[in-house]
Protein backbone atom coordinates (compact mmCIF):
# COMPACT_ATOMS: atom_id res chain seq x y z
CA UNK A 1 0.00 0.00 0.00
CA UNK A 2 1.67 3.60 -1.17
CA UNK A 3 2.12 6.22 1.44
CA UNK A 4 1.68 3.55 4.23
CA UNK A 5 3.56 4.13 7.73
CA UNK A 6 6.16 1.38 8.44
CA UNK A 7 7.11 2.00 12.45
CA UNK A 8 10.92 1.05 11.97
CA UNK A 9 13.04 -1.40 14.34
CA UNK A 10 15.50 1.38 14.25
CA UNK A 11 13.49 3.61 16.14
CA UNK A 12 11.88 1.20 19.11
CA UNK A 13 14.86 -0.97 19.68
CA UNK A 14 18.75 0.00 20.82
CA UNK A 15 20.61 -2.17 18.22
CA UNK A 16 20.70 -4.97 15.60
CA UNK A 17 21.25 -7.53 19.03
CA UNK A 18 18.06 -6.33 20.94
CA UNK A 19 15.28 -8.70 19.98
CA UNK A 20 13.00 -7.43 22.92
CA UNK A 21 11.87 -4.13 24.23
CA UNK A 22 8.70 -2.78 25.83
CA UNK A 23 6.94 0.47 24.67
CA UNK A 24 4.79 2.55 26.73
CA UNK A 25 1.66 4.34 25.75
CA UNK A 26 0.38 6.37 28.35
CA UNK A 27 -1.67 7.73 26.75
CA UNK A 28 -2.70 6.07 23.97
CA UNK A 29 -4.17 8.53 21.67
CA UNK A 30 -6.04 7.85 17.83
CA UNK A 31 -3.06 6.39 15.67
CA UNK A 32 -3.43 6.27 11.90
CA UNK A 33 -3.16 2.79 10.21
CA UNK A 34 0.53 1.69 10.33
CA UNK A 35 2.12 -1.75 9.90
CA UNK A 36 5.86 -2.74 11.79
CA UNK A 37 9.34 -4.26 11.15
CA UNK A 38 8.74 -6.28 14.36
CA UNK A 39 5.57 -8.12 16.13
CA UNK A 40 3.91 -7.00 19.37
CA UNK A 41 1.91 -8.25 22.24
CA UNK A 42 -0.05 -5.04 23.43
CA UNK A 43 -1.79 -5.31 26.84
CA UNK A 44 -4.89 -2.72 27.95
CA UNK A 45 -4.25 -1.89 31.00
CA UNK A 46 -6.61 0.88 31.54
CA UNK A 47 -9.71 2.95 29.30
CA UNK A 48 -11.21 1.81 26.17
CA UNK A 49 -11.15 2.30 22.75
CA UNK A 50 -11.45 0.70 18.99
CA UNK A 51 -8.48 -1.20 17.58
CA UNK A 52 -8.87 -2.28 13.70
CA UNK A 53 -6.75 -4.83 12.60
CA UNK A 54 -6.78 -5.30 8.91
CA UNK A 55 -9.70 -3.72 8.72
CA UNK A 56 -11.94 -5.92 11.24
CA UNK A 57 -12.90 -3.32 14.50
CA UNK A 58 -12.44 -4.72 17.96
CA UNK A 59 -13.87 -2.88 21.25
CA UNK A 60 -10.73 -2.99 23.50
CA UNK A 61 -11.01 -2.38 27.16
CA UNK A 62 -9.23 -3.09 30.41
CA UNK A 63 -7.40 -6.81 30.63
CA UNK A 64 -7.54 -7.18 26.57
CA UNK A 65 -4.42 -8.80 25.32
CA UNK A 66 -3.32 -8.94 21.43
CA UNK A 67 -0.74 -9.92 19.16
CA UNK A 68 0.22 -7.80 15.88
CA UNK A 69 2.25 -9.79 13.57
CA UNK A 70 4.72 -7.63 11.75
CA UNK A 71 2.42 -7.85 8.30
CA UNK A 72 -0.87 -6.98 10.20
CA UNK A 73 -2.06 -3.40 9.53
CA UNK A 74 -4.01 -1.61 12.63
CA UNK A 75 -4.72 1.34 14.02
CA UNK A 76 -6.73 3.17 17.22
CA UNK A 77 -9.80 5.26 17.06
CA UNK A 78 -12.35 6.52 19.60
CA UNK A 79 -9.80 5.81 22.23
CA UNK A 80 -10.74 7.23 25.96
CA UNK A 81 -8.22 7.13 28.63
CA UNK A 82 -6.78 4.19 26.82
CA UNK A 83 -3.43 2.88 28.23
CA UNK A 84 -1.34 0.43 26.75
CA UNK A 85 2.04 -1.24 26.94
CA UNK A 86 3.36 -2.70 23.90
CA UNK A 87 5.84 -5.63 24.06
CA UNK A 88 7.32 -5.59 20.53
CA UNK A 89 9.81 -8.17 19.21
CA UNK A 90 12.15 -9.42 16.56
CA UNK A 91 11.43 -12.87 15.83
CA UNK A 92 14.55 -13.35 13.64
CA UNK A 93 16.70 -12.08 16.69
CA UNK A 94 15.28 -14.35 18.99
CA UNK A 95 18.36 -16.71 20.54
CA UNK A 96 17.16 -19.11 22.65
CA UNK A 97 15.64 -22.70 21.16
CA UNK A 98 11.71 -22.18 21.71
CA UNK A 99 9.35 -23.27 19.77
CA UNK A 100 8.43 -19.53 20.06
CA UNK A 101 4.90 -19.66 17.92
CA UNK A 102 4.05 -22.44 19.73
CA UNK A 103 3.81 -19.98 23.07
CA UNK A 104 2.07 -17.23 21.73
CA UNK A 105 -1.32 -18.33 22.20
CA UNK A 106 -3.45 -18.05 18.88
CA UNK A 107 -0.17 -18.98 16.21
CA UNK A 108 -0.46 -22.51 16.47
CA UNK A 109 -3.33 -24.66 16.75
CA UNK A 110 -5.31 -23.56 12.98
CA UNK A 111 -6.58 -20.26 12.20
CA UNK A 112 -5.09 -17.10 13.31
CA UNK A 113 -6.61 -15.71 16.74
CA UNK A 114 -5.31 -12.40 17.83
CA UNK A 115 -7.03 -11.47 21.23
CA UNK A 116 -7.46 -12.90 24.45
CA UNK A 117 -8.53 -11.49 27.74
CA UNK A 118 -6.89 -11.67 30.93
CA UNK A 119 -8.45 -11.55 34.37
CA UNK A 120 -7.02 -9.79 37.67
CA UNK A 121 -4.60 -12.48 38.82
CA UNK A 122 -3.60 -12.83 35.12
CA UNK A 123 -3.38 -8.84 34.58
CA UNK A 124 -0.83 -8.83 38.51
CA UNK A 125 1.41 -11.66 36.88
CA UNK A 126 2.15 -11.07 33.68
CA UNK A 127 2.79 -6.90 34.97
CA UNK A 128 5.34 -8.29 37.02
CA UNK A 129 7.34 -9.81 34.79
CA UNK A 130 6.73 -6.76 31.88
CA UNK A 131 8.21 -4.75 34.72
CA UNK A 132 11.29 -6.54 34.68
CA UNK A 133 11.57 -6.68 31.03
CA UNK A 134 10.88 -2.80 30.84
CA UNK A 135 13.93 -2.39 33.27
CA UNK A 136 16.07 -4.90 31.37
CA UNK A 137 15.73 -3.75 27.88
CA UNK A 138 16.68 -0.28 28.74
CA UNK A 139 20.56 -1.74 29.47
CA UNK A 140 22.56 -2.23 26.09
CA UNK A 141 24.76 -5.29 27.40
CA UNK A 142 24.74 -8.82 25.86
CA UNK A 143 23.50 -10.40 29.43
CA UNK A 144 20.45 -7.76 29.33
CA UNK A 145 19.73 -8.72 26.15
CA UNK A 146 19.78 -12.45 27.14
CA UNK A 147 17.88 -11.71 30.23
CA UNK A 148 14.91 -9.87 28.65
CA UNK A 149 14.59 -12.69 25.85
CA UNK A 150 14.41 -15.11 28.59
CA UNK A 151 11.94 -12.60 30.89
CA UNK A 152 10.06 -12.46 27.75
CA UNK A 153 9.75 -16.91 26.89
CA UNK A 154 8.48 -16.48 31.05
CA UNK A 155 6.35 -14.13 30.12
CA UNK A 156 4.44 -16.15 27.03
CA UNK A 157 4.75 -19.16 28.87
CA UNK A 158 2.67 -17.55 31.70
CA UNK A 159 0.05 -16.38 29.28
CA UNK A 160 -0.35 -19.52 27.46
CA UNK A 161 -0.84 -20.93 30.98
Amino acid sequence: MAGQLILRKSDFFSGTEQAVNVADRYPQDVFAEHTHEFCELVIVWRGNGLHILNDRPYRITRGDLFYIRAEDRHSYASVNDLVLQNIIYCPERLKLNLDWKALIPGLEDGSFQPYWRLGTNGMNLVRQIITQIEQESRKAEAFSFCLTETLFAQLLITLHR
